[in-house]
């Protein structure tokens, strides 16, 4: 299946690492609440990922899930800036984890044997759009497939920081958040990356996956069911 379901209560799962030059400044407990909690009502109609979603599905979406941080990987500038650096940096905190007993089988929502959604939330500046240390939602899923955890190869995952400020974002990257999930649940992206090609604009900026502003459109909440 592709990646989260978007009807029921998925469990996903939050992987937070720090490094040695970029300590974390946020403890899990406040990633959690702006993840599965109450979030910050200052923040709203972002305040936390599960609020978001129970409003834009109409209550069918309850995210639910763990937090498991802060995974210290030593200096950042050590981690190569390729794909394989990017998973091999996942392998290794996840199988941390997997030593202190966490269960991974639990985010396999619909038993296909795959660990249907996690989130990596890495400290540290980012390196501008499309660089390495920058946003964005692996939509193929992980590359090695060879990796087993718990039994469980890994399926789709967002890269993320764990705040900028520089985007707006109060505390905790939780727009971004909320964007990348919408690619977890099966949506695109909606901004123009050609504006040479049909209108300009993407949708105007107007849409949680177009300037990660607002709700998801009507369309996009059909096709989600």
């Amino acid at each position: 299946s592709y990646g989260c379901p978007s009807v029921g209560s998925p469990k996903i799962l939050a992987l937070c690492i720090e490094f040695s030059e970029y300590p974390a400044t946020l403890s899990t407990n406040v990633v959690a609440d702006w993840l599965f909690g109450d979030g910050d009502p200052a923040s709203y109609p972002n305040e936390s990922l599960r609020s978001f979603y129970e409003r834009a599905s109409l209550d069918k979406l309850h995210f639910t899930g763990s937090v498991l941080g802060w995974y210290n990987a030593g200096p950042r500038s050590a981690i190569p800036e390729t794909n394989e650096g990017g998973e091999q940096l996942i392998k290794d905190a996840l199988t941390y984890f997997d030593n202190l007993g966490h269960d991974f089988t639990q985010y396999d929502n619909d038993g296909d044997g795959k660990i249907d959604y996690f989130m990596v939330y890495w400290c540290g500046p980012d390196t501008g759009w499309s660089g390495f240390w920058w946003g964005y939602a692996a939509i193929d899923g992980f590359q090695d497939q060879t990796f087993v955890i718990d039994g469980k190869t890994l399926g789709l995952y967002t890269w993320q920081w764990d705040r900028n400020a520089s985007q707006g974002e109060p505390d905790f990257a939780n727009l971004t958040t909320l964007h990348e999930t919408g690619h977890a649940i099966g949506l695109p992206d909606y901004y123009d990356y050609d504006d040479s090609i049909g209108p300009k604009g993407g949708l105007g900026g107007l849409d949680m996956m177009d300037a990660a502003y607002g709700n998801h459109n009507a369309f996009s909440r059909w096709i989600l069911d």
